[in-house]
């Protein structure tokens, strides 16, 4: 199957682990207003490499190479929207792999019954300004259209809009044109899956998709999905942090 939910391959060992690598301050540590998240190298050791490897040995039954792997926190304003992994002009793409870390409110994974076979790239056919964020003034969470137009005599807070404003430059380019997603559809996206998960997502975005699989996150299982599968993230979490690893055939 495309979709593959696996149980009893993570135990609380594990997380532990993995947590507080995760939370350690070092230099592979970015922190953003909304997000946290780490890469690490595998030509190092410094890190749960083993362990992360030995799951991926479970999960995946043919060989593969991992080209990518993140750890993430998120929380509610930075649900991940209608996207696809595909990476950059890469062959033999593979499979995606989500491995929870921490819950709180419930996490959800929405896959869609399809495909996409160019780089990767966000969903939207309502064109999204390329510098709105959510960014914490004075302990709320406040959207912005354009941060590049916030002014404030915080110097912290100014600091970090100009690393923002620089990272929003290379930000995952946008698709409009859904003509050559694989398995459109005339018929309407699920409502009450919609309003349930989906709502920090324009309806419209949704017109065409299918619902192949909404996985339900549990801690200590691991779910992998072809890295094609147009997929989101879901807004009915406080937050989540997680590992996500892209892998390709070789």
């Amino acid at each position: 199957m495309s979709v593959n939910i696996f149980k009893n391959i993570v135990n609380q060992d594990h997380l532990k682990t993995f947590i507080q690598w995760f939370n350690k301050k070092d230099k592979l540590l970015d922190e953003r207003p909304d997000m946290t998240s780490k890469s690490p190298s595998l030509k190092k050791n410094n890190w749960p490499k083993k362990l992360l490897l030995d799951i991926c040995n479970k999960v995946l039954n043919e060989p593969y190479k991992i080209d990518e792997i993140y750890f993430l926190k998120q929380y509610n304003s930075s649900a991940f929207k209608i996207h696809c992994d595909s990476g950059k002009s890469q062959k033999n793409l593979y499979k995606n792999i989500i491995i929870p870390l921490e819950i709180k409110g419930g996490g959800n994974t929405i896959i869609f019954d399809n495909h996409w076979h160019g780089n990767e790239c966000v969903f939207t056919k309502i064109p999204v300004p390329q510098y709105e964020y959510t960014l914490k003034v004075k302990g709320k969470l406040k959207y912005f259209e354009d941060i590049r137009k916030y002014k404030t005599t915080d110097k912290k807070l100014n600091a970090e809009i100009k690393r923002l404003i620089k990272l929003r430059k290379n930000r995952t380019p946008r698709q409009h044109d859904y003509s050559k997603v694989t398995n459109l559809s005339s018929k309407p996206f699920p409502k009450n899956v919609y309003k349930k998960y989906l709502s920090h997502i324009p309806y419209v975005n949704l017109e065409g998709l299918t619902l192949l699989k909404n996985i339900k996150w549990r801690l200590k299982e691991v779910y992998t999905f072809d890295r094609t599968h147009l997929h989101t993230g879901t807004n009915s979490h406080h937050y989540k942090s997680y590992i996500t690893i892209f892998t390709s055939r070789i």
